[in-house]
């Protein structure tokens, strides 16, 4: 990175069921879980990531622009927050003993990323 390459990560593991076999299997992980651990080693600025929704939402399907730990493992217990909003609010919430700020933005927008880098208010923002 201090080079200026942007690193891509592919999410995926060995399994070897019997390592004196040699044989190994490739393994999913799921890449939310894996960038929230990733941001958090490297002591990441921030962690966005970019989704398919505008961000959290709540039982209203209204959007939360701010969550806090305590508000995130409430809405996760009640199911409000639930399927694939569950790892990336988990990610972000390990993420956050090391980087500043989280979000989870509606990537289908025109120049999200751009908007969210300037400071610019949009999705979610966790902790």
């Amino acid at each position: 990175m201090k080079a200026g390459f942007m690193p891509v990560i592919a999410p995926v593991a060995l399994h070897s069921a019997n390592p004196s076999e040699g044989a190994s299997q490739f393994l999913n992980v799921n890449a939310d879980t894996a960038a929230g651990e990733i941001a958090a080693t490297l002591k990441a600025e921030r962690l966005v990531f970019m989704t398919d929704v505008e961000g959290v939402m709540d039982s209203s399907r209204r959007l939360i622009p701010r969550l806090t730990e305590r508000q995130a493992r409430g809405l996760m217990r009640s199911n409000v927050i639930a399927g694939g909003m569950v790892p990336k609010i988990g990610a972000c919430l390990k993420a956050l003993d090391e980087v500043r700020s989280a979000e989870i933005i509606d990537g289908r927008r025109t120049n999200a990323l751009r908007d969210i880098l300037a400071g610019k208010s949009l999705g979610t923002r966790v902790g």
